[in-house]
C-alpha cells in the first residue's frame, strides 16, 4: 500500500496509484511529467538544499545496495509532509534504476508529537506535585491499602522528626501512639471490606507520635484516591501544638481578666461611642446594678441596650458630654440616673475614654460605671437636714 516510483536518472518513469493519491495529482501521467525536484521543497528541515541531499542519498543507495532515510516531500498543492524513503537499486529492462518507496510519516510524527506533549504535561504535573509537597505547610502522607507509607513530604518530616527514607515502606502506624497504633490496621481493613469510614473522608483531631517519643495533637484529614484497581489514601496533617498552647494561654488570660474585673466594684464595659451605646463587652456586675444579666446587653441583636436604662432627662447630657470628650480626645466623667429591672432609680458615676483607629477615628468607649445611689441619698439627707436647721434658725431669730 506504500507509494512507489521508479527513478531513472533525473526523471520518474513509473509509479503506483498510491503515489498519485498521496501527492494529489490527477493521474499517473501528470505526476510522471513532473521533475523529481518539483516534489521536494528547496531545503530540507536541517537546512541542507534538497538537491544536494538527494544526490548524496542516491550515491549512498548505489554504494550500499539499499538506503533508508527521512525526507520532506511536497504535494501538488504545496503542502509539505514527512516520509521515510527507501532507495533500492534494481535492474529494469537491462538498465539500472532506483525503486523509490515512501512510507508516510505524518501519523507517526503526530503520534510522536502527542507523546512529547503528553510527556511534557506529565513532567509539568510531576513538577507541580513536587512543588506542592516541598512547599506545603501541612504534612502530606500517602499510604497504600496495606498501610505502607508511599510518600512522606518535607513538612511531615518537620512535624514527626523522621527523614522520608526512614518512613517510606513502613506501616504508617509507627507515627501513632497506643491505643491508636494497635487499632489502626483494623480500621483500614474494615473500611476496605466495605465497613464504616471512621477516618476516611473525615476531619478529626488525633494524637501523633514524634521520633523522639513525644506525643502531640494533630488535625488529620484523610482522602481516598482510586487508581484503577489500586487504592491509595492521602493524609493531610497539621500540628496543633502551637494552637493548643495559644488556646490555653488565651483561656488563662481570660480567666485572669475575669478575676480582675470581678474584683472591681463597678461595671466594666466597652461599647459603641454613640447612642444607644451598644455593648461589646460588659462585666457581670451589671446584674447587681440593673437586675439584668450581662448577656442581655451583648450580641448582634441584644435583648436591650444600656441607653434604654438611662433616665430620659439625662440622655441628652450624657450624649453631649461623651461626644465632646471623644472629639477632644480626652477622658470623660458624668453622673446620671438609670432604671433597674424593678423600675427603681439608681444614680451612677461613669468615667471612660474613647479608643481610636489608625486614622484617628473613634472605634468604641472603654470605661467603668459605679453605683453612687447611697452617696446621693446621703447628700440629699444632709441637704434636707441643713435646710431644716436653716429654717429653725430663721424662726428662732424672728421670735
Amino acid at each position: 500500500n506504500d507509494p512507489y516510483l521508479i527513478l531513472d536518472d533525473d526523471r520518474f518513469t513509473a509509479c503506483n496509484q498510491a503515489a498519485v493519491d498521496l501527492l494529489r495529482y490527477a493521474n499517473e501521467e501528470e505526476l510522471l511529467a513532473r521533475h523529481p525536484g518539483d516534489l521536494s521543497p528547496e531545503f530540507q528541515p536541517e537546512g541542507e538544499p534538497s538537491k544536494d541531499r538527494a544526490e548524496a542519498m542516491i550515491a549512498t543507495a548505489h554504494a550500499r545496495g539499499n538506503h533508508r532515510f527521512d525526507w520532506v516531500h511536497r504535494k501538488k498543492d504545496g503542502e509539505e509532509f514527512p516520509v521515510e524513503v527507501t532507495l533500492t537499486p534494481i535492474e529494469l529492462e537491462g538498465k539500472k534504476v532506483l525503486l523509490v518507496v515512501w512510507h508516510d510519516l505524518s501519523e507517526r510524527i503526530k503520534a510522536e508529537q502527542k507523546l512529547r506533549d503528553s510527556e511534557r504535561r506529565i513532567g509539568e504535573q510531576l513538577a507541580y506535585q513536587s512543588a506542592l509537597l516541598e512547599n506545603a505547610a501541612d504534612g502530606i502522607i500517602v499510604i497504600d491499602r496495606q498501610g505502607s507509607v508511599q510518600t512522606f513530604s518535607p513538612a511531615a518530616e518537620r512535624i514527626f522528626g523522621y527523614r522520608a527514607s526512614e518512613v517510606v515502606g513502613q506501616n504508617v502506624k509507627m507515627l501513632t501512639p497506643e491505643p491508636i497504633r494497635r487499632e489502626h490496621d483494623g480500621y483500614l481493613r474494615r473500611y476496605l471490606e466495605g465497613g464504616e469510614a471512621r477516618i476516611v473522608g473525615h476531619n478529626r483531631e488525633v494524637e501523633g507520635l514524634r521520633k523522639d517519643g513525644r506525643t502531640f495533637p494533630m488535625d488529620l484529614a484523610v482522602g481516598e484516591i482510586k487508581l484503577g484497581t489500586d487504592r491509595l489514601f492521602i493524609g493531610l496533617i497539621r500540628d496543633m501544638t502551637d494552637r493548643k498552647q495559644a488556646a490555653r494561654a488565651l483561656q488563662e488570660n481570660e480567666e485572669q481578666f475575669r478575676t480582675l474585673v470581678g474584683n472591681i466594684p463597678g461595671v466594666v464595659y466597652r461599647c459603641l461611642h454613640i447612642h444607644p451605646w451598644t455593648m461589646l463587652y460588659i462585666s457581670d456586675e451589671i446584674s447587681n446594678l440593673s437586675g439584668y444579666s450581662a448577656q442581655d446587653f451583648l450580641g448582634e441583636t441584644p435583648v436591650r441596650t444600656f441607653g434604654e436604662l438611662m433616665h430620659p432627662d439625662d440622655i441628652g447630657a450624657v450624649a453631649e458630654n461623651t461626644a465632646r470628650a471623644v472629639k477632644e480626645h480626652r477622658p470623660y466623667s458624668i453622673e446620671y440616673r438609670v432604671f433597674d429591672s424593678r423600675g427603681e432609680v439608681h444614680w451612677v458615676y461613669a468615667k471612660g475614654q474613647a479608643v481610636y483607629d489608625a486614622e484617628g477615628e473613634p472605634r468604641y468607649l472603654d470605661g467603668t460605671i459605679f453605683d453612687i445611689t447611697d452617696r446621693k441619698n446621703a447628700e440629699e439627707e444632709l441637704k434636707r437636714a441643713k435646710d431644716a436647721a436653716d429654717v429653725a434658725n430663721q424662726a428662732k431669730s424672728e421670735f
